[in-house]
C-alpha cells in the first residue's frame, strides 16, 4: 500500500509536468499562475476538510501553513521564477529542489526517534543530492546565461525559503499528523494573500487563459498530494520520502525530454540519471 501510495505522488508531481512546459511557451506569468494555484488550492482544501470533518483551527496545521504559504508565494513563486529569468535555469532548479537538505537534515538529527539511516539509505541520500547537482549541468539552449552576484544573492534566498517550505510541510505531519486539509487551506490561503496584495500593488491581477488552466490544475493537483504527503512521513522517514519524491520526477521528466521530446542528453544528464537510478535502488532494498 505505501509503495502505491509513493507511486502516486510521484506520478502526480509528474503529470503537472507537460502543464508547466506548456505555460513556459506561452509566456505563463509565475505570479498569476502562483495565485490561481492558491486560489484553487484554498478552495479544495476547504471543501476537503468539510467533506471529512476535519478541523480548520489547529493551532499547529495554521502556523506551519502559514510559513509555507510565505516562503512558496515569496521563494518559489517570486524569487525562484525571477532567477530563472536573470540566470542559469539548470543550477536555479537544482538549488530550489536542494531545499530538500532541510527536512532531511531535521528529520536524522531531531526526528530519528532512536533510529539512524543506514549505510544504504545515507548512500541513497548522497546519490539522489549528486544527481540533482548533475542535472543542472545538463544544458539545454535556455541556459546561455552566466552566473551573477545578483543572480546568487537571490538564489540563496530562494533556496532558504524553498527549505523553509519543505521543513513547515515535515513539522506539520508530526504535530499536526491528522490536519493536512488545514494545513493546506492554511498554506494556500496565505499564499493566496500575499501574491494577491503583489498583483494589487503591480496593478496587474487578470490572469489570461493559460494560466488559469495552469493555476486550477496545479492546485487540483497540490490538494491531493498533501494528505498523500501527509501519509506517507507518517510511515517513511522524511530523509527517504524528500529525495524519492524531489528526484524521481526529474529523472523521469529528463529521459521522457530525451526520448519523446528529442531534448539530448549530455554525459552529465547520463549520470546524473545512472546515479539517481542507483540511489533510488538503494532506498528500495534498504
Amino acid at each position: 500500500m505505501i509503495y502505491f501510495v509513493l507511486c502516486l505522488a510521484v506520478g502526480l508531481m509528474i503529470a503537472i509536468w507537460p502543464l508547466n512546459r506548456w505555460a513556459v511557451k506561452h509566456n505563463g506569468r509565475t505570479q498569476s499562475i502562483g495565485l490561481m494555484i492558491s486560489l484553487t488550492a484554498t478552495i479544495l482544501a476547504l471543501v476537503g476538510a468539510l467533506i471529512s470533518g476535519e478541523s480548520l483551527f489547529s493551532s499547529a496545521s495554521l502556523l506551519f501553513g502559514a510559513i509555507m504559504g510565505i516562503a512558496y508565494s515569496v521563494g518559489f513563486c517570486m524569487i525562484i521564477f525571477y532567477c530563472l529569468k536573470i540566470g542559469p535555469a539548470g543550477p536555479t532548479v537544482m538549488l530550489n529542489n536542494l531545499g530538500l537538505l532541510f527536512p532531511v537534515l531535521l528529520s536524522i538529527f531531531l526526528f530519528s526517534n532512536g533510529t539512524s539511516p543506514t549505510l544504504l539509505t545515507i548512500s541513497g541520500i548522497i546519490l539522489t543530492i549528486l544527481s540533482l547537482v548533475l542535472m543542472s549541468f545538463n544544458k539545454s539552449s535556455d541556459d546561455n546565461v552566466s552566473l551573477s552576484s545578483k543572480w546568487f544573492k537571490w538564489i540563496i534566498l530562494g533556496w532558504l525559503l524553498s527549505g523553509i517550505s519543505m521543513s513547515s510541510q515535515f513539522l506539520a505531519t508530526h504535530y499536526a499528523p491528522e490536519n493536512p486539509y488545514s494545513f493546506a487551506f492554511s498554506a494556500f490561503g496565505v499564499s493566496f494573500l500575499v501574491l494577491a496584495g503583489i498583483s494589487l500593488a503591480k496593478k496587474d491581477t487578470r490572469p489570461n487563459r493559460v494560466e488559469v488552466i495552469v493555476g486550477v490544475s496545479t492546485g487540483f493537483v497540490n490538494v491531493i498530494s498533501t494528505p498523500i504527503l501527509f501519509y506517507l512521513l507518517k510511515n517513511i522517514p522524511a530523509y527517504v520520502i524528500y529525495p524519492v519524491i524531489m528526484a524521481s520526477p526529474i529523472l523521469v521528466m529528463l529521459l521522457a525530454g530525451h526520448f519523446v521530446y528529442k531534448e539530448n542528453l549530455n554525459r552529465f544528464g547520463w549520470l546524473a540519471c545512472i546515479f539517481g537510478i542507483i540511489g533510488l535502488i538503494f532506498f528500495n532494498i534498504n
